[in-house]
């Protein structure tokens, strides 16, 4: 070939960083692919070659696609583990406070601690689903002959 161009190129710059990162030298990298493209490469051993650096992309690629697969799935499986203890913290509520006028914020942190949810995320969570009354202390169901802590009988 005859002669070098100095021109000015726009990449992506995802692609740039990574070239940068594996230390490439971005006008060779540029060139080659101008000769794949335009099929002007018929050395053998140098098509072998970038087959062989194209199989060592392709794992890589294929381990990130891997990790970033796993990472979402495992915050995919969070979030619905998440979603099953808040709907527990409902039904635990439900069948515990059957029948009494409301339920007492100190009561939903109980529970709340006991399925490892948020305190406030878990008061916010059982509001917003309306069921219950909720008020800042728990309902003490009178008992025949006993005196509540707080003077009722």
């Amino acid at each position: 070939m005859s002669g070098k161009k100095q021109i000015a190129v726009t990449v992506d710059l995802d692609y740039w960083q990574q070239a940068k990162a594996r230390g490439l030298n971005i006008s060779e990298a540029c060139n080659q692919g101008l000769r794949i493209v335009l099929g002007i490469s018929n050395d053998e051993q140098q098509i072998t070659q970038k087959i062989e650096e194209r199989e060592t992309e392709l794992v890589y690629y294929r381990e990130q696609l891997e990790k970033i697969t796993k990472n979402r799935e495992e915050a995919e499986g969070v979030k619905a583990s998440e979603k099953d203890r808040y709907e527990q913290l409902i039904d635990m509520l439900g069948e515990d406070f059957q029948g009494h006028p409301y339920i007492g914020k100190d009561s939903i942190k109980e529970y709340a601690l006991k399925l490892e949810l948020p305190e406030d995320l878990a008061i916010k969570y059982v509001e917003d689903k309306d069921l219950f009354r909720i008020k800042n202390f728990h309902y003490e169901k009178p008992i025949e002959g006993k005196t509540s802590v707080y003077g009722m009988k």
